[in-house]
């Protein structure tokens, strides 16, 4: 029998936190689901399947390994059920995360996906809600969100089969290379629901692959070189976020003396929204054209971020950095009449 619900999680590494993710699922109110894990690490997770014991669980262990983003489409395509969710290994579910999502579903026909609000679990299960998330409720024309907001994550999102066979395409093998099912989803006219209760908590931790800020940039800057929007708000917000990730890059080459890269960064970044951050953009251009500066300003640096105390990085996934991204240029959104 197909079930309602496919909790896919792609995953490489067994730890408590995995066992208690795959538990979060099993738990759920809404259990008309499978739980389909995709093991990417040889073998390692099959004990914690075997622990928890429940028949919804299908376990595939991949004869090869396929990287952060062929695991994430491979689960999806081993996948049976009418909705399709994510669950990362890291994070995990309150109980009633799968029918509030279904009930919007269930409202509105018309949708293609539920993504929702979700706590941030720091070290020491410290839980911090969201800031600034998108507003809440139905969203048609929605690009704008996915370019501005960095919360859109796989742990927090419920999509229709009918999305997913529309969007399926090679993700990008960076560290955020799942943001492709955001943006390809907005551009090809699925109406989303951002529910505003959170349901879901995202674990920072020391491990996860996105807490490396180079990597996140070169991630950022290689995502949005691979699109071009017609529209031109849409495409004016791309350049701007593209902008904002190589001045940011350039901060992270500075500090590491690769001098030549960082000025090529801003000269793109100026190039591409001029008016973007551009005191910070001046300041790290002048810099960058006296190296002698850099020990005074890492100095700097470091005070300053004594004085505000510890940060942590940006929500995203897990991934390795990028060999190559495929262009994509949307066309005419192919759902446009879902309003």
């Amino acid at each position: 029998m197909t079930p309602d619900v496919s909790v896919c999680m792609p995953a490489h590494r067994d730890s408590p936190l995995l066992r208690r993710a795959l538990q979060s699922a099993l738990e759920q109110t809404h259990d008309d689901l499978e739980v389909v894990v995709s093991d990417d690490s040889g073998g390692s997770l099959e004990p914690a399947v075997a622990a928890a014991a429940d028949p919804r669980i299908r376990y595939f262990r991949n004869p090869e390994q396929l990287g952060f983003a062929r695991n994430h489409t491979t689960t999806v395509d081993r996948a049976e059920g009418r909705f399709i969710a994510f669950l990362h290994d890291d994070d995990r579910w309150l109980p009633g995360y799968l029918e509030q999502s279904r009930r919007r579903f269930d409202a509105d026909r018309s949708l293609g996906m539920v993504c929702t609000a979700y706590w941030l679990e720091r070290e020491g299960d410290r839980l911090e809600p969201l800031p600034h998330p998108p507003p809440p409720g139905r969203h048609v024309d929605w690009l704008p969100l996915a370019i501005r907001h960095h919360t859109f994550i796989p742990s927090s999102t419920v999509l229709t089969r009918g999305l997913w066979e529309d969007v399926r395409r090679p993700w990008p093998e960076v560290v955020i290379g799942d943001l492709v099912l955001w943006i390809d989803a907005a551009v090809r006219g699925w109406p989303m629901y951002w529910e505003s209760e959170p349901a879901v908590i995202y674990r920072y931790h020391a491990d996860q692959i996105s807490a490396n800020e180079e990597d996140f940039r070169n991630a950022d800057v290689a995502v949005f070189e691979s699109y071009r929007f017609p529209n031109p708000e849409w495409e004016r917000l791309r350049r701007e976020r593209l902008a904002h990730a190589h001045i940011a890059r350039a901060g992270i080459r500075l500090r590491v003396g690769e001098v030549a890269d960082a000025r090529e960064d801003l000269r793109t970044a100026r190039r591409l929204a001029p008016a973007r951050q551009r005191p910070r953009r001046i300041a790290l251009s002048a810099l960058a054209r006296s190296p002698a500066a850099l020990p005074l300003a890492r100095a700097a640096r470091a005070a300053l971020r004594r004085d505000r105390g510890p940060t942590s990085a940006q929500p995203g996934a897990s991934g390795r950095p990028a060999e190559r991204v495929t262009r994509f240029e949307p066309g005419a959104g192919a759902n446009a009449d879902r309003e």
